[in-house]
């Protein structure tokens, strides 16, 4: 009997390090040479063989997660086209949504995706640089970009994609669940 639904982690490397993410600690290169440091990305030959596979059985969904950051895998969007071109498997998303950009995943995310959540965990920009150990390129504004990028590339395809945006409550951060609420009252997410 085949499962329904598979979780597949196509990244374990993720260019944010989450305190309250269980694989947090190991991405940075601090800690490199630690006995769980893992920045692997599923080898490409490897992804298509699994996805090919995947096709041949009865699964009914794919959720794209990690382990790491699953946008970080070069090779998401070929394999997301793919597995939509070929196959009835319904895909979803957990992403931190810095790299929708890098790898102009926004049309296969809208045209191939079910749905889509962004973690946030913050309400102020300087709390989510600092809680996710950002740089300039996958820090908060980058990332409000690819969302309201991504919400016009929905607008433009008559996608039905469902766009969430996630908090994470923590010590650090709780302070901040009506601003996170605010930022997003305009920004025409489906859901917090």
């Amino acid at each position: 009997c085949d499962p329904i639904t598979m979780e597949i982690d196509p990244s374990n490397a993720c260019n944010h390090s989450c305190p309250f993410c269980i694989s947090g600690h190991i991405h940075l290169k601090k800690f490199k040479g630690t006995e769980f440091f893992n920045r692997e990305i599923l080898n490409k030959k490897i992804f298509q063989e699994l996805i090919k596979d995947l096709i041949k059985t009865g699964i009914k969904a794919i959720n794209w997660t990690g382990g790491g950051e699953p946008t970080q895998n070069p090779f998401l969007g070929e394999a997301i086209r793919f597995i939509k071109q070929n196959s009835n498997i319904e895909m979803g998303m957990f992403t931190n949504g810095s790299l929708i950009e890098r790898f102009d995943l926004f049309e296969t995310f809208v045209q191939s995706l079910k749905w889509v959540r962004i973690s946030i965990d913050a309400g102020e920009a300087s709390t989510y640089d600092n809680l996710r150990k950002t740089n300039s390129k996958n820090n908060f504004s980058v990332v409000m970009q690819n969302i309201k990028k991504l919400i016009s590339f929905k607008k433009k395809f008559n996608s039905e994609i469902v766009i969430g945006v996630g908090f994470v409550v923590t010590e650090d951060n709780y302070k901040e669940i009506n601003s996170f609420a605010k930022l997003f009252k305009d920004i025409s997410v489906d859901y917090c």
